[in-house]
């Protein structure tokens, strides 16, 4: 009986270390970038329901606006996305700046909003995908790895499948640059957070090229990320497996 009760403990015990093996980074609040509050009087805000994905992307801003800070930044963003094209929030749910910090954006109860049109998860998976050579034709409008477009009438009117997903957005354009070392940094920490907070694994972390018709987020960006063409299609390149280490430690 003693032995039974000794084993119970040390499982229990194992099972506490393995849930706080990854330890949630800081996350400034909406009022540390004064946001605004959502705006749900057209029924915008849909409900995001079980998290199955996280899905990563940028903004594709060069510079940051305003005074030059994140914090001016996300206001920017935030009024267009809420003002202008009526999406009730910032479609995001965090946002890292180039210094690193990680601020609250969209709550997770919510699900994002997109100006693309998400496909699910069948229909990515088995979705063709741009290739080098088709993308050295078009550069400006195609990018490595990015899955090819389906009609309105296969991905539902736009948002398309965006529940499920918590996303993750970098402020910056990734086309030409990769995002700074301190951003990448809280990347993988906020990555890697969140997959262990919604019991998922590396993969279920999409990048918004892989699951929409888009260039985000950025050429750079993904090449870090991604290691195709190199390998196969969803094969880790360093940023991710720098969160998957983090998942396995």
């Amino acid at each position: 009986m003693k032995l039974l009760i000794l084993a119970s403990i040390l499982v229990c015990s194992t099972a506490h270390v393995v849930a706080e093996v990854v330890p949630k980074p800081e996350i400034l609040p909406r009022s540390a970038w004064e946001a605004l509050p959502e705006d749900n009087r057209l029924e915008v805000l849909k409900p995001n329901g079980k998290v199955k994905h996280i899905s990563v992307h940028h903004t594709a801003v060069d510079k940051l606006r305003g005074n030059g800070t994140p914090e001016a930044e996300l206001r920017i963003i935030q009024r267009g996305h809420r003002d202008e094209n009526h999406w009730g929030d910032i479609a995001y749910h965090h946002l890292i700046a180039p210094d690193g910090r990680i601020f609250a954006g969209r709550s997770t109860k919510h699900a994002p909003n997109s100006g693309t049109r998400y496909q699910s998860e069948s229909q990515w998976r088995e979705a063709p995908i741009f290739t080098e050579e088709e993308v050295a034709r078009d550069p400006q409008n195609l990018g490595v790895g990015g899955t090819k477009s389906l009609p309105e009438s296969a991905t539902g009117p736009r948002p398309g499948h965006v529940a499920g997903h918590v996303t993750i957005c970098l402020l910056g354009n990734f086309m030409e640059a990769e995002p700074t070392d301190a951003a990448k940094q809280s990347f993988i920490q906020l990555a890697a957070y969140l997959l262990q907070e919604h019991q998922l694994t590396i993969s279920d972390l999409w990048l918004h090229r892989e699951v929409a018709a888009t260039l985000c987020p950025g050429n750079q960006f993904y090449a870090w990320l991604r290691e195709y063409p190199q390998g196969e299609r969803y094969s880790l390149g360093p940023g991710l497996k720098s969160v998957q280490a983090l998942l396995e430690r």
